[in-house]
């Protein structure tokens, strides 16, 4: 998915008719839903690549399963073209 210039895409854990997930221009600065559906305790839900992966693929952002994800997220990106 190529992220449009707004920065907005749909969010992949709730249903979006209007793309509620801005992702920022760095991975240090990461990414963020604004939508009622994603937030946690009042807060919009958002972080790293790490926290937006992990359930995603099904996996933790802890211990192993973090070792894991890493692998995981450097197998998919070294088989994107640049």
């Amino acid at each position: 998915m190529t992220v449009p210039r707004s920065g907005k895409v749909p969010c992949p854990f709730h249903e979006d008719r209007t793309p509620s997930l801005h992702v920022y221009a760095t991975g240090e600065d990461g990414w963020c839903c604004f939508s009622a559906r994603c937030a946690a305790g009042g807060r919009p839900r958002g972080g790293t690549i790490y926290d937006l992966a992990g359930p995603l693929l099904g996996y933790q952002t802890t211990g192993q399963d973090f070792r894991a994800l890493k692998r995981e997220l450097l197998r998919i990106f070294s088989q994107v073209a640049v």
